[in-house]
């Protein structure tokens, strides 16, 4: 097999200890590995392991590294832009989410809170898509909220070598932590829970809050959880406002029958992504994945992924008379 070719990839993963092993090392060494297999020369797929802040700084600031790739947090995306930008680096960035997801007063609403269930409590809500923020219009909020809630308390949780499980366990121990504290600040903040807030070990329940305000963490900020909050629009504008209401930007939703008002809504959304009648969990290998605002820069997928890893060059020839 031969390759023809100057770019080189180094593969960071994120490391969770010091002192053992993390999946993400062994996933990233499997990878380089399977390279290696292939015949790929040696030196052009590497994986690195060690710290995010000192490997992570290195590779960021190296001469040698000419573009960047990163998916993570918007804390160390916006770390990462800082630190490459100064060296005008070609950086791409897939950071957090706070999707929103607009439910038109068409719709069936028992359909409709199935299909929002799924799109916050799929994979225990760790999905940078998972739409945590639910905006539905006045006529049928009451009984969106209904069925919502029905949805969420149907779902078995159990851990993952259980077929029958839908609800998995949380990542970490301190994640856990994170989502119960955004959801008791907004109980003790005047939050309504209709269900769920209590989690065993690493199992969080589905839990589904109203009355969820600006002064709440979870309001702003991206709970990563089983976590969803509901509110109540009394016009499409007004949905399309509080959807909007966020500094983050990766994928939305518009959920009804009316296909003008639905577009209406998905053209108004600052958002990389909008699905309409679908969860805002959503990507297809051949379409452009990526964000707005503070959920990124760049895209990735199919042709996506080729062009943000190319340089373009004009190149002009003058033949000799």
């Amino acid at each position: 097999m031969k390759i023809r070719s100057g770019s080189v990839v180094v593969l960071a993963p994120a490391i969770n200890s010091v002192t053992a092993t993390s999946p993400n090392e062994m996933i990233a060494a499997k990878i380089a590995q399977i390279f290696d297999m292939a015949g790929v020369p040696k030196g052009l797929v590497n994986a690195v392991s060690g710290s995010g802040g000192v490997i992570g700084d290195i590779l960021v600031s190296h001469p040698k590294v000419n573009m960047i790739t990163f998916t993570g947090s918007t804390e160390v995306g916006r770390h990462i832009n800082t630190q490459g930008s100064a060296a005008f680096k070609k950086i791409a960035l897939e950071m957090g989410g706070k999707s929103s997801m607009i439910v038109l007063k068409d719709v069936d609403v028992a359909q409709a809170a199935a299909t929002a269930a799924f799109g916050i409590f799929f994979h225990s809500g760790q999905v940078c898509m998972a739409n945590s923020r639910i905006v539905v219009e006045s006529e049928i909020y009451d009984a969106f909220v209904e069925e919502l809630k029905k949805a969420a308390e149907a779902f078995p949780i159990g851990s993952a070598d259980n077929k029958d499980s839908f609800i998995g366990p949380i990542i970490t121990a301190k994640q856990v932590e994170k989502i119960d504290a955004h959801v008791k600040d907004a109980v003790a903040k005047g939050a309504r829970l209709i269900t769920g807030g209590t989690y065993s070990g690493q199992f969080y329940v589905p839990t589904i809050l109203t009355d969820v305000t600006p002064s709440m963490m979870m309001y702003y900020e991206e709970t990563f959880g089983p976590v969803v909050a509901v509110y109540k629009a009394d016009s499409l504008e007004a949905a399309i406002e509080l959807a909007n209401d966020t500094s983050y930007g990766l994928s939305g939703s518009v959920l009804g029958k009316d296909i003008t008002r639905c577009l209406k809504a998905a053209h108004e959304m600052e958002t990389g992504m909008v699905h309409i009648n679908d969860a805002a969990i959503y990507a297809e290998e051949n379409c452009p994945f990526g964000g707005v605002k503070e959920s990124g820069t760049g895209r990735e997928g199919g042709k996506y992924s080729i062009e943000e890893f190319t340089e373009y060059k004009w190149i002009t020839v003058n033949m000799p008379q």
